[in-house]
């Protein structure tokens, strides 16, 4: 039975306890009231007491209205004997000190003190209050930091997403690029391939124009004299229309000269004929 009337006790604190708002106000049940009470008569009995025992023979009217007051208050405590009736003073502390006894055991149960154990599980329930007050600020703050948490995960995985989009997109480029990278390499190959043949066929050109070069100005100098070169040269023009080198005044020389007759007596000179040489120079021109 002590057990649950302890564990009926203490549940009473933890509701309270649990339903304590700001401005708190612990709700006694009537046995917590009744040990308060009691707590306070005991010490009322025990200022009584000490005054009455202070004042000696002094206030016997003082004494009858004390025990009247104790009668009126508890009729159930015991009275004192008739004898002390003639001395009124030791007659109420007596009268106080049986009420004090008698209030004092009623608080004292099983070797328990009430009061002791009430304001133990006063203690108990304002630091159940504190720790509960404690417990709510830190899941508060968990809860706090959770929505941290979560924006944070929130804002990462937006930007995850965007990055690995944008990473996407660069990869995409990257590959174009690549792609376009290849494709310059292969005309760049291909176009210095056919560079170098077009400088291969130039240089071909130009060692054959060489030898040809070479070998008319070989056919110049053999057949034509040296004074006659620089003659020809000062009278060839140049002939779009036909694409070739023509002489000035050409009709008046080689084949195209008229055998003069020589006089009469005078011996015929042999003129100079070039037909063979200006022939073969053209020949070779045109080839």
């Amino acid at each position: 039975m002590y057990n649950y009337e302890e564990t009926i006790s203490t549940l009473r604190y933890a509701n309270r306890a649990k339903n304590i708002q700001n401005n708190a106000r612990i709700n006694e049940d009537p046995k917590d009231a009744l040990l308060k009470k009691f707590q306070k008569e005991i010490e009322d009995l025990k200022r009584r007491l000490a005054e009455a025992e202070a004042d000696g023979e002094s206030g016997g009217s003082g004494g009858e209205e004390d025990r009247a007051v104790v009668r009126g208050e508890e009729g159930t405590v015991p009275q004192s004997g008739s004898g002390n009736a003639s001395h009124p003073s030791r007659s109420r502390s007596l009268e106080l000190q049986e009420k004090l006894a008698y209030l004092q055991k009623r608080i004292i149960v099983g070797g328990e003190n009430l009061l002791e154990k009430a304001e133990a599980q006063e203690l108990l329930l304002e630091e159940s209050q504190r720790e509960l007050e404690a417990r709510k600020q830190i899941e508060e703050a968990l809860r706090e930091a959770l929505r941290i948490k979560q924006a944070e995960r929130l804002d990462i995985e937006e930007r995850y997403s965007d990055l690995r989009e944008e990473a996407a997109g660069k990869s995409r480029k990257l590959k174009k690029v690549w792609s376009l990278l290849q494709q310059a390499k292969a005309e760049m190959t291909d176009m210095r391939r056919d560079h170098e043949r077009e400088m291969e066929s130039y240089f071909d050109s130009v060692r054959q124009l060489s030898q040809e070069l070479k070998l008319n100005m070989l056919i110049i100098d053999t057949f034509i004299p040296e004074q006659y070169q620089q003659v020809i040269e000062n009278n060839a023009t140049w002939n779009e229309d036909i694409g070739e080198w023509q002489l000035k005044c050409v009709a008046y020389t080689a084949n195209n000269l008229t055998k003069l007759e020589p006089p009469l007596g005078e011996p015929e000179e042999p003129l100079y004929n070039g037909e063979d040489i200006f022939y073969s120079y053209k020949a070779k021109i045109r080839k």
